[in-house]
């Protein structure tokens, strides 16, 4: 996996807190993806309030759908 500068990809100044942005449901999904990535900018580095998020994936992992579904079915006593 490629590590890099949190510097470089995120800038807190052009408006990529999660809690900013604003998708319209009504519109198909492809739109409502399009208008999330234009207002998040970088889905692997935002914001969250004053907490910078950062997303990565070890790709020897296991899949998130695989990990939810235990998660989940760990929640619910299955």
């Amino acid at each position: 996996m490629i590590e890099e500068d949190i510097s470089k990809t995120f800038d807190g100044s052009v408006g990529n807190d999660i809690g900013n942005v604003y998708i319209d449901s009504s519109k198909e999904a492809e739109k409502r993806m399009k208008e999330y990535l234009g207002q998040i900018h970088n889905p692997y580095c935002f914001q969250c309030g004053s907490t910078v998020v950062r997303v990565s994936f070890n790709q020897e992992g296991k899949e998130l759908k695989d990990l939810m579904l235990k998660f989940f079915s760990r929640l619910n006593g299955i």
